[in-house]
Protein backbone atom coordinates (compact mmCIF):
# COMPACT_ATOMS: atom_id res chain seq x y z
CA UNK A 1 0.00 0.00 0.00
CA UNK A 2 0.78 3.49 -0.59
CA UNK A 3 2.89 5.11 2.41
CA UNK A 4 0.67 8.09 1.56
CA UNK A 5 -2.84 6.24 1.95
CA UNK A 6 -1.36 4.81 5.22
CA UNK A 7 -2.35 7.35 7.03
CA UNK A 8 -5.79 7.83 5.38
CA UNK A 9 -6.76 4.87 7.50
CA UNK A 10 -9.08 5.00 10.62
CA UNK A 11 -7.21 4.97 14.07
CA UNK A 12 -7.22 1.55 16.05
CA UNK A 13 -8.47 2.02 19.16
CA UNK A 14 -5.27 1.85 20.59
CA UNK A 15 -3.83 5.17 18.72
CA UNK A 16 -7.22 6.89 19.43
CA UNK A 17 -7.12 6.42 23.34
CA UNK A 18 -3.34 7.79 22.71
CA UNK A 19 -4.46 10.41 20.63
CA UNK A 20 -6.84 11.46 23.04
CA UNK A 21 -4.76 11.07 26.42
CA UNK A 22 -2.30 13.83 24.38
CA UNK A 23 -5.11 15.79 23.99
CA UNK A 24 -6.47 16.09 27.79
CA UNK A 25 -2.68 16.12 28.89
CA UNK A 26 -1.91 19.58 27.00
CA UNK A 27 -3.44 21.83 28.78
CA UNK A 28 -2.22 24.73 26.25
CA UNK A 29 -3.61 23.57 23.56
CA UNK A 30 -7.40 22.44 24.75
CA UNK A 31 -9.59 20.70 22.63
CA UNK A 32 -12.11 23.13 21.41
CA UNK A 33 -15.90 23.16 22.79
CA UNK A 34 -18.80 22.82 20.34
CA UNK A 35 -19.52 26.34 20.94
CA UNK A 36 -16.08 27.67 20.32
CA UNK A 37 -16.13 25.04 16.48
CA UNK A 38 -19.90 26.84 15.81
CA UNK A 39 -18.40 30.80 16.33
CA UNK A 40 -15.27 30.05 14.20
CA UNK A 41 -15.59 31.80 10.76
CA UNK A 42 -13.08 31.35 8.02
CA UNK A 43 -9.68 33.28 7.83
CA UNK A 44 -10.80 35.15 4.18
CA UNK A 45 -14.32 36.41 6.03
CA UNK A 46 -12.00 37.71 9.11
CA UNK A 47 -9.38 39.08 6.99
CA UNK A 48 -10.38 40.13 3.81
CA UNK A 49 -7.50 42.62 3.28
CA UNK A 50 -4.51 40.14 4.28
CA UNK A 51 -6.59 37.15 2.48
CA UNK A 52 -6.05 39.39 -0.75
CA UNK A 53 -2.04 40.53 0.08
CA UNK A 54 -1.19 37.14 0.45
CA UNK A 55 -3.40 35.58 -2.51
CA UNK A 56 -0.67 38.21 -4.65
CA UNK A 57 2.19 37.49 -2.92
CA UNK A 58 1.59 33.42 -3.83
CA UNK A 59 0.72 34.76 -7.19
CA UNK A 60 3.85 36.68 -7.54
CA UNK A 61 6.01 33.96 -6.52
CA UNK A 62 4.42 31.51 -9.23
CA UNK A 63 5.12 34.15 -11.83
CA UNK A 64 8.24 32.97 -14.41
CA UNK A 65 11.01 34.80 -14.39
CA UNK A 66 11.95 36.67 -17.70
Amino acid sequence: MNGKLKNLLPFSDEEEVRIQRGIAEDADNPELTDEEMRQMRPFREVFPELAREIDKEIAARSRPER
